[in-house]
This record gives C-alpha cells, sequence and structure tokens, in this order.
C-alpha cells in the first residue's frame, strides 16, 4: 500500500479540517493540484479514466443522455448540485423569522 503524504504547519501536523477528512476517508489534496495532470506508470489518467468511462456506455437519469468525462460535470451538476442547492435554499428561506 502507498503511502499518501498530506500537506502540514508550520510544526509538521495536520490540522483539525485535515484529520476530520482523512478520518471522514477524503483525500486531502495539496493546493495548486488541480491544474496538474495526472499521472501513472502507463501515462496520462485523464485519457484513461475517459476512455474506461466510455466503455462502461453511461446514461444519465431523466433522459439526459450518454455520459461521457467530457459531460459528467455538467450531468452532475445539473442533476444533483443544483437540485439540492436549490432545496436546501429554499428550505432556509423558510426557516428565517420575518423581520
Amino acid at each position: 500500500m502507498a503511502s499518501t503524504s498530506y500537506p502540514r504547519d508550520a510544526r509538521g501536523a495536520l490540522n483539525t479540517n485535515q484529520l476530520l477528512a482523512v478520518a471522514a476517508g477524503f483525500v486531502i489534496v495539496e493546493p495548486g493540484a488541480r491544474s496538474r495532470t495526472l499521472t501513472n506508470s502507463d501515462g496520462d489518467l485523464t485519457s484513461q479514466f475517459a476512455e474506461y468511462q466510455a466503455s462502461l456506455k453511461l446514461h444519465g437519469g431523466s433522459g439526459y443522455g450518454p455520459l461521457t468525462a467530457r459531460n459528467y460535470d455538467d450531468y452532475l451538476l445539473k442533476q444533483y448540485i443544483q437540485p439540492s442547492a436549490t432545496t436546501y435554499i429554499s428550505a432556509t428561506e423558510c426557516a428565517k423569522p420575518s423581520a
């Protein structure tokens, strides 16, 4: 099993949020890592993921159509994140006391 190195503070310790994230099973990404290309010994993981996802022949719910690496983020946003955020915001607006 490969060891994972997490960003640490000046004393070399993880902060509380990082410890909670690791305990919950999340992977901490170091600052600036999003702009890098993920690679492994076989090459570019981004293209390998696209090929893998295409091989699954997945289709989105509610007539969205085929899911690809290119449209997967849009699908998640429209099918899950936006409706969830709308429900949450509506609930918090209803819960506000009138002024």
